[in-house]
């Protein structure tokens, strides 16, 4: 059973499988573990409701981001048993966070990004905190999206799939 089997109907469940979908991949030979923007910005500097903790930090997401930390650090656990690299993404700090500058009239709170508050809760969250081994990658524009370049090196380099 698929995880979206409750969600969609019969004729759609049919219409996958006519269609030749739902075959199961595998992590291929060489998978990674890739943890996106688990910093302080994104998931907040403790557990709380996220309109709360979105009037100090602005990106936070809250508590669901510090149950998502717990999850993740499962994973990571199992990762590292098994010898599956660990690579982590986050953001630079104020001093070269252009996206803030490029379009300002985006958010009217854009000036907080330009602080060293900013810059040093791009760290990643202690709970969670990179090892020696773990490769971390920090991007101009946070998101796998805007480290898709550099993620794409280290999948080369490190022989990932």
């Amino acid at each position: 059973m698929a995880i979206w089997d409750d969600a969609i109907t019969e004729r759609d469940k049919l219409v996958l499988k006519a269609g030749g979908y739902g075959r199961v991949r595998g992590l291929g030979k060489r998978p990674a573990l890739v943890v996106i923007d688990m910093n302080y910005n994104w998931v907040g500097d403790r557990r709380e409701p996220v309109l709360e903790s979105i009037k100090r930090i602005r990106h936070s997401c809250g508590e669901e981001a510090w149950d998502a930390v717990s999850v993740v650090r499962k994973l990571m656990d199992k990762a590292r048993q098994k010898k599956i690299p660990v690579i982590y993404t986050t953001g630079f700090g104020a001093e070269t966070n252009y996206e803030s500058k490029r379009r300002p009239w985006k958010n009217h709170r854009h000036e907080e990004d330009e602080t060293n508050d900013f810059a040093q809760r791009m760290e990643i969250v202690n709970e969670i905190a990179p090892k020696p081994s773990d490769i971390v990658k920090q991007a101009a524009k946070t998101s796998l999206r805007g480290n898709r370049l550099c993620l794409a090196r280290e999948w080369h380099d490190h022989g990932l799939e």
